[in-house]
């Protein structure tokens, strides 16, 4: 078994409806560990506290090899978190025979120390509502870098031989006639757009909202020229050419961090197609049943839904998903009904 958590041993930068999927199949003991990060130099030690938490309660129900053989690699991660250097603001891990995952958030969850026969998987349905991937373009006349990001990562894109990467690798256009100052218009337009080529056939291979950076005229000449779909309102405006990678991931997550992800805005638009229609369900009772009978094709969540004991709406999400359908935790101002949850059916 511990050669089986070894091999399973994954940690995750972005959170995906498949992986929520793996973790709704996983079959009990399952161990949730959630922790919040105040101070990064405290973690390791609350880990092993909440290890201890888990550790009483297998000891429970639980044979002493099963319990050693599952606990294993949560003490390699709390020996590890040191090393980890990851600007995060919580940790969450499962564990079960078969599964091994934790992740970095950037949410604050609340502290969890859990053994059930079920994962609890709320916290990871925030994540699934925003935008985790994503790209950031920053351009002006003498520098333009594309960044591929995560919630924890940023990575740069090179751009030689799809863009350029300044004005002066930019091929000059046939001149029209013109001022001086007309003409160094037109060679900067020209050069966006070859930045523009380059760039939105890099981005339709790999997908993901993209948030400009650079000064106004620039953003507004850029976003002019624009064919790429995903393209995000929001801009960090200013010149960008002396910023780190690290400072603009930061002011880039701001703005993506606030934006729903594409399968939450499907999600809502298939939710306003059934609006008034008799396949809404906002009863508890009526949507856990619907929901372990594999009726639900989704489920909105308010984040501040009571969390009773079992957690049925944690046991809705995760019959939801194992079905096929997806499953979404949102701040109460953003639910799509006044409902604590919104199930969408499939008949």
């Amino acid at each position: 078994m511990a050669d089986t958590a070894a091999r399973k041993n994954e940690t995750q930068d972005v959170v995906t409806l498949a992986d929520v999927k793996a973790l709704a199949k996983a079959a009990g003991p399952c161990i949730t560990l959630a922790l919040s990060i105040p101070n990064p130099a405290e973690l390791k030690a609350r880990l092993k506290s909440a290890l201890r938490s888990v550790q009483k309660q297998l000891a429970e129900g639980t044979d002493h090899e099963t319990a050693g053989a599952l606990l294993a690699p949560i003490e390699q991660l709390a020996a590890d978190v040191e090393t980890a250097h990851v600007w995060a603001n919580s940790l969450i891990a499962f564990q079960s025979a078969e599964v091994f995952r934790y992740y970095w958030m950037r949410q604050q969850l609340k502290d969890m120390a859990e053994v059930g026969e079920r994962f609890q998987i709320r916290p990871l349905l925030a994540a699934l509502a925003r935008e985790q991937s994503f790209h950031l373009l920053a351009i002006g006349k003498h520098r333009v870098r594309l960044f591929r990001s995560t919630p924890h990562s940023t990575q740069e894109v090179q751009l030689e031989g799809m863009a350029p990467q300044n004005l002066e690798e930019s091929q000059h256009p046939l001149q029209p006639a013109g001022s001086e100052n007309e003409k160094d218009q037109d060679h900067f337009r020209h050069f966006l757009k070859q930045v523009e080529t380059g760039v939105t056939k890099l981005l339709r291979q790999d997908g993901g909202p993209l948030i400009l950076a650079g000064v106004e005229y620039d953003v507004a000449i850029y976003r002019q020229l624009n064919t790429y779909p995903r393209l995000l309102e929001q801009a960090i405006h200013g010149s960008t050419e002396s910023h780190t990678a690290r400072d603009l991931h930061e002011r880039a997550w701001e703005i993506v961090s606030q934006s729903p992800s594409e399968p939450l805005q499907k999600a809502l638009a298939d939710y306003r197609q059934q609006s008034g229609a008799a396949l809404l369900l906002g009863d508890a009772d009526a949507i856990g049943k619907a929901a372990a009978e594999g009726r639900v094709a989704g489920l909105f969540l308010a984040d501040n839904a009571g969390s009773q004991p079992g957690d049925p709406w944690n046991i809705a999400a995760l019959e939801t998903v194992l079905h096929g359908g997806w499953a979404f935790e949102l701040n109460p101002a953003d639910m799509p009904a006044k409902d604590s949850a919104t199930a969408l059916l499939r008949f």
